[in-house]
């Protein structure tokens, strides 16, 4: 997974609104963006310009790593079952 990955994550997070300060309101983007960098030890450089990245790929490939996350779930959910 690469950078834009990692962006595709954040840009759902703060879309969804439901990561919150200590205040109760949704975080900024800005502010969940320098978290994970903190948390995976990269730099977005500018998270805009990577939102922006990632509302230009084409439309088939807009939601290519949450779509990988959820087939990777979905796959470990049917394993499970399996057992």
């Amino acid at each position: 997974m690469g950078i834009i990955g990692i962006a595709e994550i954040v840009i759902a997070l703060f879309l969804q609104g439901q990561i919150v300060g200590e205040d109760g309101k949704p975080v900024p983007e800005v502010r969940l963006a320098r978290g994970f960098e903190q948390l995976f030890n990269l730099k977005f450089g500018s998270i805009y310009d990577k939102v922006s990245e990632v509302f230009t790929r084409k439309p088939y490939n807009l939601t290519k790593t949450l779509d990988a996350l959820r087939n990777a779930i979905i796959k470990e959910d049917r394993k499970r079952k399996n057992r």
